[in-house]
Formats: C-alpha cells, sequence, structure tokens
C-alpha cells in the first residue's frame, strides 16, 4: 500500500469495506461513501471533504482533528481516541455538518496507557 495524494476528482465508496493503512491525509479531493463501511487511522483519513451519505465511517487516533465529515441519513462516524490526546480538537460544524435529517457520531474513549 502507497500512500495517496493529489486533489483532482472524487473517490467514491459505494460498498464492502475499505480500510485505509497506508497515509491517504494528502489527498485533498472530495471522499464519498454510500454504504460499506470505512475504517482508518486519522492521520490517515482522507485530508479533503468527506461525504457520508450511509454505512459508517471509523476513525482513531490521538488527534480529534479529521477534517470536515458530511454526514446524512443513515450514515454513522464512529470516532476512538486511541490513548492520550496529543491536541486539544474542537468539535463544530466546521467538523461534523448533518445534513438530510443528519446521521449519527459516536465519540468514544479507548485507554491503552
Amino acid at each position: 500500500s502507497g500512500a495517496v495524494t493529489g486533489s483532482a476528482g472524487t473517490i467514491t465508496h459505494n460498498s464492502g469495506k475499505l480500510t485505509l493503512s497506508g497515509n491517504a491525509s494528502e489527498y485533498t479531493g472530495k471522499f464519498e461513501q454510500n454504504a460499506g463501511e470505512t475504517t482508518a487511522d486519522s492521520d490517515t483519513l482522507f485530508g479533503g471533504e468527506k461525504d457520508i451519505k450511509g454505512g459508517t465511517l471509523n476513525a482513531s487516533g490521538t488527534k480529534m482533528y479529521t477534517g470536515a465529515v458530511n454526514l446524512s441519513n443513515g450514515s454513522t462516524f464512529n470516532y476512538t481516541v486511541s490513548g492520550a490526546l496529543t491536541d486539544n480538537g474542537t468539535i463544530d460544524n466546521n467538523l461534523l455538518k448533518f445534513s438530510d435529517n443528519g446521521g449519527s457520531a459516536i465519540f468514544n474513549r479507548w485507554r491503552n496507557y
């Protein structure tokens, strides 16, 4: 696996499971998920807009910043803090945007230290 970079176009995920194990934070284009499940460390999550229209986006890490996540009805954003936070991110409308009656956002704390 290699890094995903660039800014042109849209990466679309329509079904099944997508796991990001390489660094995709340099990709500043749009990531669109219509169904299925995407899992990534927040440091490897796509750097551009994330439009989650269905399914689940799972992210974890030691930073609260993931870039803008747009959640539509029937979608879920699961964020797990894995260890001690290295920054004090603010959750506001710049981080999470709910549309079409919104999806759901779940924040978990996983302690292993």
